[in-house]
């Protein structure tokens, strides 16, 4: 592909002063492959170096070594497979990934939100991004809201964030805390982080922050020294700052645990994704996708701190207000760390939901959990009539119940409760979105 290697320059690339860092002593002509890793600085700094050189390990390459690019955005990462081999990874932020790639610059964007309508329809020439064959969710993280350590307050709400973040609530006071002015520090545009926290928690407005951070390392490290501050971050990068627990409308406020974000109960959940083009140019680009997906590669995403998408059970708290049937079936039994989800406006399952499957799949076929019984628990949201919500939320379990039964699973229970338990406002579309699921629950 049109990526200049080490030892050239890449006056062609999108944005000419991130471009690709000249390594001397190598030449293009000398490299058997270049392959480049762009997007989301999320990803690039805590996950995507570590998974590229666990990917090479895992393939039997020889001579990996890690070199400094031109930015602190930049990685090579060379290797011995076969013959030469360069590994770039490049991420200042998701937007660049999807700009890299639309110049034909990159093999896999690195992404922290979905790829956009917009981004989506400029791309197609590469496939379609939201297809199982380019969409690769490969890691869960949450959106930490993180102040000060000795901040006394505990837990803000979406909308108070909102205000906060957009410069209606300047001093702690006004929601609950202490008297002191608050100052607000944000990620910068590019980052895919910044879109997601616009996206979950702003309603169109526009924050007024103090100063933007590239880093989300330097952003927390200065929430923690300055006094009322707050900012926003991933989980890997909460350090020594404080995460608030977050509440949605008349969900509870949750704390992003590893639990709470995998199922994506938490309110600023999200998905972090690999995005590839339909049919990679190089091979290679596929088996490191895979090798992220894998067991061994979800390994090193837990270890990068992030919540990886193996399951797990967990004793879940039955919701105040919850319905009495909801509450028999949940009592003595765990809940699985997974919820099936939808493409909008449809029964057809989205591409997480479709490695979920496979996921649960061989998690009930291993000895311990052999002759467990499962329960499949749908919901709707709130839109249209109760007893119409409630057919719709059945119709959900019912589905994952049949695409369970042609991989020989067949669920014990498959219940309904329509748009009661919603963990989140009925009045978005990303909103009603998280409301219509389907939870997995084992005895």
């Amino acid at each position: 592909m049109p990526l200049a290697a080490p030892g050239t320059a890449d006056t062609a690339d999108p944005v000419p002063a991130l471009a690709m860092v000249p390594t001397s002593g190598t030449t293009r002509s000398s490299a058997k492959h270049v392959i480049s890793l762009r997007g989301s600085n999320t990803l690039g700094v805590a996950l995507a170096p570590k998974l590229v050189r666990a990917f090479l390990a895992h393939e039997g390459a020889t001579d990996i070594e890690v070199r400094t690019g031109k930015t602190k955005e930049q990685v090579w990462i060379k290797a011995n497979l076969d013959g030469p081999l360069w590994i770039e990874i490049n991420t200042p932020g998701t937007k660049y990934g999807f700009q890299s790639l639309e110049q034909d610059y990159c093999d896999v964007v690195l992404a922290s939100r979905p790829v956009s309508v917009d981004e989506a329809g400029k791309l197609i020439a590469f496939g379609d991004l939201t297809a199982p064959a380019s969409e690769n969710v490969v890691a869960m993280d949450g959106i930490a809201v993180i102040v000060q350590p000795n901040n006394p307050l505990d837990q803000l709400s979406v909308a108070q964030l909102a205000m906060i973040f957009s410069g209606k609530v300047t001093n702690w006071q006004q929601v609950g805390g202490p008297a002191l002015p608050i100052h607000v520090f944000e990620r910068d545009s590019l980052s895919g982080t910044h879109d997601a926290f616009v996206s979950l928690v702003m309603n169109g407005a526009h924050i007024k922050s103090e100063k933007t951070f590239e880093d989300s390392q330097e952003l927390a490290r200065t929430v923690q020294t300055t006094d009322g501050a707050i900012g926003f971050v991933g989980l890997p990068y909460i350090q020594q700052t404080k995460a608030l627990a977050i509440q949605d409308g008349d969900a509870a406020a949750l704390y992003p645990t590893p639990f709470t974000v995998a199922t994506e109960d938490y309110a600023l959940s999200r998905r972090l994704f690999f995005y590839t083009p339909a049919t990679p140019k190089d091979p290679l680009t596929g088996e490191l996708v895979e090798f992220a997906m894998s067991d061994e590669g979800q390994a090193v995403v837990s270890d990068a701190g992030f919540v990886p998408l193996s399951l797990r059970a967990e004793a879940a708290k039955i919701a105040t207000g919850a319905p009495a049937a909801y509450g028999k079936l949940a009592s003595g039994a765990t809940r699985l760390s997974v919820d099936f989800r939808f493409r909008l406006n449809s029964f057809e399952i989205d591409t997480k939901a479709l490695h979920d499957l496979e996921r649960l799949t061989r998690y009930l076929a291993s000895p311990v959990n052999r002759g467990r019984r499962l329960a499949l628990v749908g919901f709707a949201d709130a839109q249209g009539a109760d007893a119409t919500n409630l057919l719709l939320s059945k119709q959900r379990a019912e589905a994952i119940a049949g695409l369970l039964k042609r991989r020989g699973v067949a669920p014990d229970e498959v219940a309904s409760f329509g748009s009661a338990l919603p963990i989140a406002p009925n009045d978005s579309p990303q909103g009603r979105a998280r409301n219509r699921r389907v939870e997995v629950w084992l005895r």
